[in-house]
């Protein structure tokens, strides 16, 4: 069941990365497109989502972030772009992404910034 699962996961995410790629987009600006995602809905966090309406865009935003994060994988190894810099680039904008939205949480007032602290800290990429 799992294996099924996990093909027709696959295949959507090859298949997106096969049109981002026809689009002319490379693995990075994949990369940069899901930080800028992540960070448009680390500035709703901070507002403190005093409306429905900043909540279904903070929430659709992050959701749109971690497809783009799983996309830029997906495009790198169907399109042989795996590179060093191209993982470690990945890596730091997903890090640099996770600390804003954190930090979000804490500016906006869904959570102390000792929590924040300890989750950035316990975050593992």
């Amino acid at each position: 069941m799992l294996s099924k699962i996990q093909a027709y996961v696959e295949g959507f995410f090859a298949s997106s990365a096969g049109a981002f790629h026809a689009a002319g987009l490379s693995p990075n600006g994949i990369t940069f497109l899901g930080l800028v995602f992540i960070l448009g809905s680390a500035l709703l966090y901070a507002a403190g989502l005093p409306q429905l309406f900043y909540w279904a865009g903070a929430v659709v935003l992050l959701l749109a972030a971690g497809y783009f994060d799983a996309i830029d994988g997906a495009m790198a190894r169907r399109y042989k772009y795996v590179s060093k810099v191209g993982g470690v680039l990945d890596s730091v904008l997903d890090r640099l992404g996770e600390i804003s939205l954190y930090a979000a949480f804490a500016f906006g007032g869904l959570t102390s910034f000792p929590v924040a602290v300890w989750a950035v800290c316990f975050v593992d990429g």
